[in-house]
């Protein structure tokens, strides 16, 4: 089968619509806009925490005593978490936690900050984001240490705010 030119064209047109209409809906969220609002993402560092005795709760448990800390790399690890719209979210051993103009977990003895400048922009509305964040574990399982953890949690939602226009149908 041969195709005609204005077919060709025609299907040339098509295809860059396509192409404009997802460009405009997978936009650069590192630029402010009208009705945007920015999203920060914060970390508390993660040799503290694991030191406090929190994480280890559940040796405690299991087994009536406690654990040596973990030992883990002299490196800046850190548990991660973001804010949007002034409701804190962070994901971890007891799954998620929303926290309007919360504090990051442990944040009163280890050291916790936001980065100086918005991770970016988004126009989703809040009581959105807010069921994102509660249905994330039925979205994406519970926590793994080294396969779904508080940094994959940051990145998906952050991912969510910047490139979603509308509310994914899994957070409804």
């Amino acid at each position: 089968m041969q195709l005609s030119y204005p077919l060709y064209g025609f299907l040339l047109l098509l295809v860059l619509q396509y192409l404009t209409v997802r460009a405009l809906l997978q936009r650069d969220c590192h630029h402010d806009g009208l009705g945007t609002k920015p999203y920060y993402i914060g970390t508390t560092h993660l040799q503290c925490m694991l030191t406090t005795g929190v994480n280890m709760l559940l040796d405690v448990i299991t087994t009536g005593r406690r654990r040596r800390a973990l030992q883990v790399q002299e490196i800046d690890m850190s548990h991660s978490y973001l804010s949007y719209d002034g409701v804190l979210m962070e994901f971890g051993l007891n799954g998620t936690r929303i926290e309007p103009y919360g504090r990051p977990m442990f944040s009163q003895n280890c050291p916790s900050s936001f980065l100086p400048t918005p991770a970016g922009f988004s126009t989703l509305p809040i009581d959105c984001v807010i069921r994102c964040a509660r249905n994330y574990h039925v979205r994406f399982g519970n926590y793994k240490p080294f396969s779904n953890n508080c940094n994959t949690f940051t990145n998906r939602m952050s991912t969510i705010l910047c490139h979603e226009v509308y509310c994914p149908p899994w957070c409804l």
